[in-house]
């Protein structure tokens, strides 16, 4: 039964959540019980950012004796950081850190958590962490925002250029983005920075509205007129 309802999930649009949503729905018959139902119904939910729905359903799959406990725990802790239940969501990644030591995304939710308190060299350690059991384009974009935050510079630079080499579609990550191109003004890196933000536009052209985009590309110009270009 789970590798016809794999099978089924893979065909569920997925630039639509509301439609992937009632569709796996209509599924249930078949696949509840299975724990995979569980799993991928709370993480749509999750996506949608529909948290109340999901942590019924997360609290279902736990009841059952399947192989996804570790899954449904970090789509737990991602719900309560959803909600802003910061405290439940430590003591979930605590516990998925302590029952599955070789599992990514307990490390990957952990970086989330850290950096949330404001504490970027102990996010850039968990991230590090989950990048070594499973690298990831994400994680290295991630770096670059950590990076950054602790004015690493030119690792900030080094780890974006890493994300976009091994997926183009991390260019569209807005935060790492123009947290990369602030590290590669502050490098005197100016076309450099004006480059990855240009990149970043034509990927997301709805950007140029973004407060934060708009901040960023003020401060690259004021930078331009004062010519502070690298040798």
């Amino acid at each position: 039964a789970i590798n016809v309802c794999d099978e089924e999930f893979k065909k569920l649009p997925e630039d639509d959540l509301v439609t992937s949503i009632s569709m796996w729905k209509k599924l249930s018959l078949e696949c509840s019980g299975t724990g995979i139902y569980e799993v991928r119904l709370a993480a749509l939910y999750m996506d949608l950012g529909d948290y109340e729905k999901a942590l019924p359903i997360i609290e279902s799959g736990m009841e059952l004796d399947s192989d996804y406990e570790k899954e449904l725990l970090a789509i737990l802790a991602s719900c309560y950081m959803g909600t802003r239940s910061f405290e439940q969501a430590d003591e979930v990644v605590n516990k998925i850190i302590l029952k599955y030591a070789d599992w990514y995304r307990g490390y990957y939710l952990l970086s989330i958590l850290k950096a949330h308190y404001g504490d970027f060299r102990e996010a850039l350690i968990a991230i590090n962490k989950a990048n070594n059991l499973k690298e990831h384009p994400q994680y290295y974009s991630m770096m670059a925002y950590y990076f950054h935050r602790v004015e690493e510079h030119g690792y900030a630079a080094g780890a974006m250029a890493k994300a976009i080499d091994l997926d183009n579609n991390e260019i569209k990550r807005l935060l790492p983005v123009v947290a990369t191109a602030y590290s590669f003004i502050s490098l005197g890196r100016i076309e450099r920075a004006e480059e990855l933000l240009h990149y970043h536009q034509i990927a997301v052209p709805a950007s140029k509205n973004d407060p934060d985009f708009v901040k960023v590309i003020a401060y690259l110009r004021k930078k331009k007129a004062e010519g502070e270009v690298a040798d």
